[in-house]
């Protein structure tokens, strides 16, 4: 009976499993690129490709959650014609009225929860091509990405916001930081239409809204490409092959 191959590794291992041949860096003529060579620009270029991509994916959620809080507040107008609104004057709508506020709530929270998946794993790739152009970039262009500028010489860099100066802020990290918050707020707010619908007509839709966040809550972990089950240091490795 054969035995299976461990699919994980670590960083040591990487030029070994990436089957990269004369990973040394050597050509055969000096005008051609070397096998590595090629490697780390096809590494390059999904990079910039998935970085890219993590900004136009954000722009395409962008206007599904702007379209769906315009429809709410549009709602909310049409209802009060403009007026100021009370806590009282939301209570005494007809059901149908609340149920139109708490659909277009539900959208945004919905499309805001996509944001964040489509946010990680947008993340997730581009890291992915980072870490292999971290194990090309020695042999090829040197340590090109991994040297940057010292963010701790205030001569050119601050963090002080009111500064012009630069700061190594992660902005993928604050993208991420924005759709949590619009998810938690546009959730608050699907809840709140939620608690009086249950409260003054309907008590036994909270069953039906639980099961709904249930079932988004556990999507999250069945959207993802899920990696080999057996083999040694699944929780440790660096890198797994799915070849």
């Amino acid at each position: 009976m054969s035995q299976e191959k461990n699919p994980f590794f670590s960083d040591d291992e990487y030029n070994e499993n990436l089957a990269v041949p004369h990973a040394d860096g050597k050509s055969s003529k000096e005008e051609e690129k070397s096998p590595i060579e090629k490697t780390f620009d096809t590494a390059n270029d999904c990079r910039k490709f998935e970085t890219e991509f993590f900004w136009q994916r954000g722009t395409y959620y962008w206007a599904f959650i702007l379209a769906s809080f315009t429809a709410h507040f549009a709602c909310m107008g049409n209802f009060f014609d403009g007026e100021p609104i009370s806590f009282c004057d939301i209570k005494n709508l007809p059901v149908f009225s609340l149920l139109a506020l708490a659909v277009t709530a539900f959208f945004c929270f919905f499309f805001s929860y996509a944001w964040v998946i489509v946010n990680k794993g947008s993340k997730f790739w581009q890291e992915n091509w980072e870490k292999h152009i971290g194990n090309l970039e020695e042999k090829t262009v040197g340590h090109l990405f991994n040297v940057v500028m010292n963010e701790n010489n205030t001569e050119e860099c601050s963090p002080n916001i009111f500064s012009c100066k630069s700061y190594r802020y992660s902005v993928a990290r604050m993208t991420q930081v924005t759709a949590l918050v619009l998810m938690g707020a546009s959730f608050l707010l699907f809840c709140f239409y939620i608690v009086i619908l249950c409260d003054k007509f309907l008590p036994f839709l909270w069953i039906a809204i639980i099961g709904i966040v249930v079932i988004l809550i556990y999507m999250s972990h069945f959207l993802y490409s899920k990696p080999p089950r057996k083999g040694k240091g699944k929780k440790t490795a660096s890198w797994y092959k799915t070849f």
